[in-house]
């Protein structure tokens, strides 16, 4: 049974790229996550955490108010938006009890899996094609993604666990600079403004950690060399014609850029006090705004009001205050800045890499707080 779940992680986090069916459906990762759930489960008792009590609330208040949706006649799919918080629920719940139930040479095939899915990524953006430079109209890729912010969003918390993984001492400098070159290789391609921001974050709160490391010497050439060798290319004009440097230079000039398209002041649509105490509900909001809000934090309050929003920020906020103590204030603004940044304008809520991402953070940040206090351990 053991290593059954080994290879159902394995494999769900391996095809965690792979979209098969449109955004919005079940993935493969997702049947194959699925059996890492029905094996973790015959393993024995499952211990449930402050987190899991706030996404489980989220889950139950998500699910009441798109259920009297469809009661009143909205369309049926608007549930899978709860059920989407369920699977994610399990994701963190059963990838955090696998780091508690294995030791650090044991955690292979999570590392493996990770491992691939970057490589599939980046494989797939360079054998379909894309140009970094030129005065042609944009063109941003996709890989095996729906779309290029999908990908762009993979990248950052592909490049956030990495950061995870070495403060962790799971994996080694190499592999971990292997991953950021395959998140970045994504985040070019993509031509993604919020994820091109997002990456930088974490490279920085890397290379600091890595200066910390190392020789002082080192660290204070790195620290003082890198900015001034980015200056001075920037100023040679050697990028004068990226395609990423346009895509930053043309911020808030997109059309779907506004406050408005994003989702920001759906405020204005709150007509009952039923909608204020529960919110719009999926419905609504698609049949007002032809998609859904573009904000991770936005996307709860327009939906799931008030209540909706506290729930999700606590499950964030115990996150960060977990990364705190494990890693330091440095490394949780690197780890779950990246993703914050991206999520203000695109929606983070269903992404599984993310939930990936934090189940790993709060049990890594967890064992090495228990490991400051404990010295034996």
């Amino acid at each position: 049974m053991n290593q059954l779940r080994n290879i159902f992680l394995f494999l769900g986090l391996g095809t965690l790229p792979f979209y098969t069916f449109p955004s919005g459906l079940p993935q493969p990762s997702h049947l194959f996550l699925c059996g890492f759930f029905l094996c973790s489960l015959a393993k024995g008792k499952v211990v449930l955490r402050v987190e899991d009590w706030f996404l489980g609330a989220l889950f139950l208040f998500s699910l009441t108010r798109e259920s009297i949706s469809v009661i009143n006649g909205a369309g049926s799919r608007s549930i899978l938006h709860p059920l989407f918080t369920l699977f994610n629920l399990f994701v963190v719940v059963f990838i955090r009890n696998y780091f508690q139930q294995t030791a650090p040479y044991e955690r292979q095939c999570f590392i493996w899996g990770i491992g691939v899915a970057g490589l599939i990524a980046a494989f797939s953006v360079l054998t379909s094609g894309f140009s970094l430079f030129g005065s042609d109209a944009l063109s941003r890729a996709t890989g095996t993604f729906n779309n290029p912010n999908q990908m762009a969003y993979f990248a950052i918390c592909l490049g956030a666990l990495a950061l995870t993984l070495y403060l962790a001492h799971l994996i080694k400098t190499p592999l971990t600079i292997l991953l950021f070159i395959s998140g970045l290789l994504l985040v070019f391609a993509a031509l993604s403004k919020a994820g091109l921001i997002g990456f930088m974050l974490v490279l920085f709160a890397f290379s600091i950690t890595i200066a910390h490391r190392a020789h002082w010497g080192i660290a204070a050439i790195a620290l003082f060399a890198a900015p001034l060798c980015v200056v001075y290319i920037l100023s040679a004009g050697f990028f004068e014609h990226a395609y990423a440097l346009q895509r930053l230079h043309g911020i808030g000039s997109d059309g779907d850029d506004t406050l408005y398209q994003r989702g920001y002041l759906m405020f204005r649509h709150f007509n009952t006090p039923f909608e204020v105490i529960f919110g719009l509900g999926s419905t609504k909001v698609q049949n007002t705004l032809s998609h859904e809000v573009h904000s991770t934090l936005f996307y709860n309050l327009v939906n799931y009001s008030f209540i909706g929003f506290l729930l999700y920020a606590g499950f964030l906020v115990v996150w960060a205050k977990q990364l705190v103590k494990g890693f330091g204030i440095l490394a949780m603004i690197g780890i779950t800045g990246a993703p914050m940044l991206y999520g203000l304008a695109h929606n983070g809520t269903r992404f599984t890499i993310f939930y990936v991402l934090v189940a790993c953070g709060l049990s890594l940040a967890r064992e090495a707080a228990l490991s400051k206090t404990d010295p034996g351990i």
